[in-house]
């Protein structure tokens, strides 16, 4: 790495991102405040580069960007195992093969709405119109019934009593002081999104719903822990059960 120092508009050209996108990241804490020159100006070299190009991929592959503020914390510990950046990505894909089934379920109540409709009929009397009036569609029948078969499994009363006392966690950490609280805030929006995820794989009966719940059990039990520390009594607990009932 060449010891060259440049300006934040040619560190933005080379990692292919706006000026304020990098002042951003700063802001942030994803990109370290910039050494200054005697003039007073941001100085900048190649390993600025590189770490703007490492979180633009990161969200080209859907990580958010306080999940690339993690992997970058843990790259930073050299010759640290490399288990925990396997789980975040493990994460990351159950959540999109997750998706991707929603929207297959998605393509098919389209698809059956195109088939329906012969688009030689005049407005009012569009079948996709009439279908998308009506009360209750069968996708949202579906749903329903999929909620239903969820709230019978056992994981489920711990599972939502997880997620309404994260959801709550985190009113009270914003109402009280967000950024001293930003550990426990992004640790319960994480027990949020497995423990739905979880849910909803285990009501679709999913080959992905055993590892879901496994991860479920990480996401809680780590929840637990930073909300312990922040002192919220009543998240640590409903984390707890949901943890020992996805074991």
């Amino acid at each position: 790495m060449s010891g060259e120092t440049f300006t934040i508009g040619t560190l933005a050209k080379r990692a292919g991102v706006g000026v304020q996108t990098v002042r951003y990241y700063e802001r942030l804490g994803i990109l370290p405040k910039a050494a200054r020159s005697k003039a007073g100006y941001r100085r900048y070299n190649d390993e600025a580069v590189a770490r703007l190009r490492f979180v633009r991929y990161a969200a080209q592959l859907g990580f958010t960007l306080n999940e690339t503020k993690e992997l970058l914390a843990l790259r930073a510990h050299k010759g640290a195992p490399c288990g925990a950046v396997r789980a975040r990505a493990e994460q990351k894909l159950a959540i999109i093969e997750a998706k991707l089934n929603e929207l297959r379920e998605l393509r098919k109540a389209v698809a059956q709405l195109v088939r329906k409709c012969s688009g030689d009929t005049a407005v009012e009397h569009c079948s996709i119109l009439a279908a998308l009036s009506e009360p209750e569609t069968n996708t949202e029948r579906e749903i329903t019934m999929a909620t239903t078969d969820t709230a019978n499994t056992n994981s489920a009363p711990s599972c939502l009593s997880c997620v309404e006392a994260c959801e709550r966690c985190i009113e009270d950490c914003l109402a009280k002081d967000a950024t001293a609280n930003a550990a426990c805030i992004r640790a319960c929006r994480d027990c949020i999104d497995v423990c739905l995820l979880s849910a909803r794989l285990e009501a679709r009966n999913s080959p992905l719903a055993a590892e879901a719940k496994r991860l479920c059990k990480l996401a809680c039990e780590a929840c637990a822990k930073e909300c312990a520390k922040a002192g919220c009594s009543s998240c640590v607990t409903a984390c707890q059960s949901c943890a020992t009932a996805c074991s």
